[in-house]
């Protein structure tokens, strides 16, 4: 809330708030706090008032989100000589859009001027919260389902992906959520260095997982409390995995992203889109059947290796 507030603060002297929170990074604090709301609006106290506070949250995270969306492909497709200048301002032209819709919200719902924080923070003192035991059970019973959750969600098949927007895309953020709740919970989590773990999981490893600052942890806070303790490489394996189905889904989206433009600015039709988008990009143009069936490879070595069945310990 801390990093919420010194954001916005600095964000009202900039003539464009919301370009100015896209670029300092207001979508990471949103995603923790978003976290941090959903577990609790699982786990209590206050479980109807938690799933509020997440709501608004999300509201400004999903905005940023699409920002960011038709920020990058904007990015990517503009030195593209091949793309029609059109094609290519369209994804300018949405971006500025989302970006108004943005300095919207933040006037009209009082997160710019303070107010939405300063009740958000009002509740929150108020909340009648349980003691570090009882939470700490609850904390513990919750990512246990999580993780059962996503496992249920494999066994019925459901991660046999066959769609880049409602497969790949859809999976990742179940499995992000496990990352960004250790991450969220500051001082709640321990990751434990089990030697065996470190050699069957190797092939995880990569330097950009262990160099990552996602994986760094803050240490323990309270030791009494017994904290919530995972599998050091076995959540370094889920940041692999987290990472390497970013970048396949960014790959389809991108494809994806260029025929919807298309459709936008040429009035192709479902299909002409992504065959036209496809002759723009050339030999840069993925196979959308190529990356569904990476994701589908690696997502069933995963699974294989039985990281989230050992994920908590």
């Amino acid at each position: 809330m801390q990093k919420v507030s010194t954001l916005l603060k600095a964000a009202q002297k900039d003539q464009n708030p919301a370009f100015y929170l896209f670029q300092n990074g207001l979508r990471a604090p949103l995603f923790q706090l978003e976290a941090l709301a959903r577990i609790y609006t699982s786990t209590g106290p206050d479980k109807k008032k938690f799933r509020k506070i997440q709501e608004k949250f999300k509201a400004l995270e999903d905005v940023l989100g699409s920002i960011d969306y038709f920020n990058a492909f904007g990015k990517e497709f503009s030195k593209d000589k091949r793309i029609p200048e059109n094609v290519k301002f369209y994804f300018f032209d949405k971006e500025a859009e989302t970006i108004s819709k943005l300095n919207k919200l933040l006037n009209s719902k009082g997160w710019l001027n303070g107010k939405q924080l300063k009740r958000i923070n009002s509740s929150l003192e108020k909340t009648d919260w349980k003691s570090k035991g009882e939470q700490h059970k609850r904390l513990l019973k919750f990512y246990r389902a999580e993780i059962e959750e996503i496992m249920n969600f494999a066994k019925k098949g459901k991660v046999t992906f066959t769609d880049v927007e409602s497969g790949i895309h859809e999976f990742r953020r179940k499995l992000r959520w496990l990352s960004i709740y250790a991450q969220a919970l500051q001082g709640c989590i321990k990751l434990v260095d089990i030697e065996q773990e470190r050699l069957d999981l190797k092939s995880y490893l990569t330097d950009s997982v262990l160099n990552s600052s996602y994986n760094t942890l803050p240490p323990v806070e309270d030791k009494i409390m017994h904290p919530l303790v995972l599998s050091k490489y076995g959540f370094f394996a889920l940041s692999w995995i987290i990472e390497q189905l970013g970048m396949l889904k960014d790959r389809g989206l991108g494809l994806l992203a260029l025929a919807e433009a298309v459709k936008e600015t040429e009035g192709a039709k479902n299909s002409k889109g992504v065959v036209q988008a496809k002759k723009y990009l050339g030999n840069k143009a993925p196979s959308l059947d190529a990356v569904i069936d990476e994701a589908n490879s690696i997502t069933k070595q995963f699974f294989k290796d039985k990281i989230l069945k050992t994920l908590l310990k």
